[in-house]
């Protein structure tokens, strides 16, 4: 009888197998969308007063985090230009580093496929993918933050 080698190969990864492509899909696809949505209206009421205030930079406001407002002067200063976009540019960016982490997290607590989940749900739930995503608002840097530190807690 003769021997015969049998060489199993690893199958290929693919987005809908791996849970770490399959978040970067999500952020890529989302980040797209606010950028169509960022730039199609114009500022809202709040955003409008957060425009405003950052127009000139404060150590602290009587109602507001200075943080957001912060964010929204350096992104002008920057671009030399105070469009709705420019406005939004740093809120859609915080967003993808808040579904990465909502992923490594749920990654590091359970599996990556709870992780996956967890950034999708997270991206199709309206409040978070259109308010706090997309708009000037004190939600975007709260939410990253805020995950930042479950993320190195659960790295202890």
């Amino acid at each position: 009888m003769q021997n015969k080698q049998v060489h199993l190969s690893k199958p290929r990864s693919s987005v809908l197998l791996n849970p770490r492509a399959g978040v970067l899909a999500i952020i890529v696809i989302g980040t797209l969308y606010r950028l169509v949505a960022a730039s199609a209206v114009g500022l809202g009421y709040g955003e409008s007063y957060y425009f405003s205030c950052a127009l000139r930079p404060a150590l602290s406001y009587f109602d507001q985090p200075p943080l957001t407002l912060w964010i929204a002067w350096a992104a002008m200063r920057i671009t030399g230009c105070a469009g709705p976009l420019v406005l939004r540019l740093p809120f859609i960016a915080m967003f993808c580093v808040t579904t990465w982490l909502m992923f490594a997290v749920t990654r590091r607590l359970f599996c990556p496929r709870a992780g996956f989940l967890a950034a999708l749900a997270m991206n199709l739930s309206a409040v978070f993918t259109l308010s706090t995503a997309t708009f000037l608002q004190p939600d975007g840097p709260l939410m990253m933050f805020w995950l930042l530190c479950v993320w190195c807690l659960v790295r202890i």
